[in-house]
C-alpha cells in the first residue's frame, strides 16, 4: 500500500478486496488492529465502499500498556452510494477503451502493475474531454452537460482538476484514486 499519495490506499485495498471476491472468497474481512492509526481511515473507507466486514481488536490494558486482546470487534461501516451508470461511463474515459471486464480483476496483476489502472488518461481541456465522450457515446454533448458530470463527480472527490499549465483558462482533468475506487466497485458490480 502506498500511504504517501492521498486516497491511493483506498483504491489499492478496494482492488485487492474485489480480486478476492471475484475468485470466490465470500467472507473477506479486513483487520485494522495495530499498525499506524492514520492508515485506518483509508481502510475504513475502502471497506465501506465495498461493503466488506472490518474488525478491530478490543485490547486488554494494564495501566497504559496493551497486554493482550479481549476480542475482535466488528465495526459498522458507512453506507456509500455507488456512482450512477452515466457517471461510470464518464469515469471510463480515463481508462484505455478496450479492456476486458472478465480479466480486470485478474490475479496476474497487482494494483500498481495493472496495465489499465497504471496508465490513466489526462485531459487538458473540456473540449478534448467532450470530443472523447462524444466519440464513445456516438451522440453530441454540450459543455454544460460535461460540466454537470464534472461537478457531480467532484463532489465525490472522484476527479482531480487543475489549471492547465499551457492555457490558464482551461483545466487539466484526471481521475483521482477515490474515483478509481468507485469505478472498480461499479465494474465489479457489473460482473456479479
Amino acid at each position: 500500500m502506498n500511504f504517501h499519495i492521498q486516497t491511493k490506499p483506498v483504491a489499492q485495498l478496494i482492488y485487492l478486496i474485489l480480486q478476492q471476491k471475484q475468485i470466490g472468497y465470500k467472507n473477506v474481512v479486513v483487520n485494522i488492529s495495530g499498525g499506524l492509526r492514520y492508515m485506518n481511515i483509508w481502510f475504513y473507507i475502502a471497506c465501506s465502499i465495498t461493503d466488506t466486514k472490518i474488525i478491530h481488536a478490543d485490547y486488554k490494558y494494564e495501566g497504559n500498556e496493551e497486554v493482550g486482546i479481549n476480542s475482535n470487534v466488528e465495526l459498522i461501516t458507512l453506507p456509500f452510494n455507488n456512482i450512477t451508470e452515466k457517471q461510470f461511463e464518464f469515469l471510463e474515459l480515463f481508462f484505455e477503451p478496450n479492456y476486458s471486464l472478465e480479466d480486470f480483476f485478474s490475479h496476474e496483476y497487482g494494483f500498481n502493475e495493472h496495465p489499465v489502472l497504471a496508465k490513466t488518461e489526462k485531459y487538458n481541456s473540456l473540449e478534448q474531454l467532450r470530443k472523447t465522450l462524444e466519440e464513445r457515446k456516438g451522440s453530441p454533448l454540450t459543455r454544460g452537460s460535461i460540466n454537470g458530470y464534472i461537478k457531480k463527480l467532484q463532489k465525490l472527490s472522484a476527479l482531480e482538476i487543475y489549471p492547465n499549465p499551457e492555457d490558464k483558462k482551461e483545466k487539466t482533468i484526471t481521475i483521482s484514486y477515490l474515483g478509481m475506487a468507485f469505478f472498480l466497485q461499479n465494474l465489479y458490480n457489473k460482473l456479479n
